[in-house]
């Protein structure tokens, strides 16, 4: 399906001297770092449109991002200023929806 529209892509590939366990381990960091970040709503955070995993290649998985316009971190288009104020924000929404997750969980428990 194409969408016509811009997308960022995060992949996660692995060599095949990694270990089985190893590998294991980083594939399912991956998933939950897509899956809380698709929980999370806040104008700091990207949203996750997709995840997916190559079915032949062990260990390759990309997860689809929304794009977000400015200039490459490596081009240096970006006042550190900027980057920095903009870091915190996306550190602080981040923050505030682990605390509220964490919260939802804690009053399910009390139940």
């Amino acid at each position: 399906m194409r969408t016509h529209r811009p997308v960022a892509v995060k992949a996660l590939k692995l060599p095949p001297s990694v270990s089985r366990e190893l590998r294991v381990s980083f594939v399912d960091g991956f998933e939950r770092e897509a899956q809380i970040l698709a929980r999370l709503r806040h104008e700091a955070i990207v949203e996750v449109l997709d995840l997916s995993e190559a079915p032949d290649a062990d260990g390759v998985m990309w997860m689809v991002l929304e794009w977000v316009e400015g200039a490459r971190f490596d081009h240096g288009g970006r006042r550190a200023s900027r980057v920095w104020s903009e870091a915190t924000a996306r550190d602080e929404a981040a923050a505030r929806g682990t605390r509220q997750l964490l919260a939802r969980r804690s009053l399910r428990r009390r139940r």
